[in-house]
């Protein structure tokens, strides 16, 4: 039940209130119990907060857990992001290359990668960070790095992704 009280508080950009309840499972739950989701649900929120090394360490112990094939694809990619922020280039590539070699892709999670992947475009740092935080609910981080971003080097296509990242940040914010 706590996973789902904690997607729940995701899905609505609560995640502070989500890693609570997750750390909180993750600490009670021996490892014969324990949902690997819950680890890729930390993941997924400490690279909202901006902290790519301890989401890249939530990301490996799902890696580690996981059974079946759901998420696999997405997992690898976002270590990849995660070392992409942390600006180790040749880590981030190797995550990439181990996201391709996984053929499965049937949750939107997995597409998502898989599209993100195929597209052989290297995602903005800048506008992940701010994608992220926005998603996560830390929209003062989000508005802070959108405001701190150069713009002047983005292809058209960052531009429009810039563009749309500060109408929804203050949507958001109620501006």
């Amino acid at each position: 039940i706590s996973y789902v009280h904690a997607l729940i508080s995701i899905k609505n950009a609560n995640s502070d209130r989500a890693i609570s309840i997750l750390q909180n499972s993750v600490n009670n739950d021996s490892n014969t119990n324990r949902l690997p989701q819950l680890y890729y649900l930390l993941g997924e929120i400490y690279l909202q907060r901006g902290q790519p090394e301890q989401s890249i360490n939530y990301y490996k112990q799902f890696l580690k857990y996981q059974k079946g094939q759901n998420l696999l694809k997405d997992t690898n990619y976002k270590v990849g992001i995660c070392h992409l922020l942390l600006n180790n280039s040749d880590s981030s590539q190797y995550y990439f290359d181990e996201s391709r070699k996984i053929s499965w892709a049937k949750n939107e999670a997995d597409k998502n990668a898989k599209s993100n992947l195929e597209s052989d475009i290297t995602p903005n740092k800048d506008l992940m960070q701010i994608r992220y935080a926005t998603d996560g609910g830390y929209y003062n981080n989000a508005l802070n790095l959108l405001n701190n971003v150069d713009t002047t080097q983005f292809s058209k296509r960052d531009q429009t992704e810039y563009y749309y990242r500060s109408a929804r940040i203050n949507h958001k914010i109620n501006k």
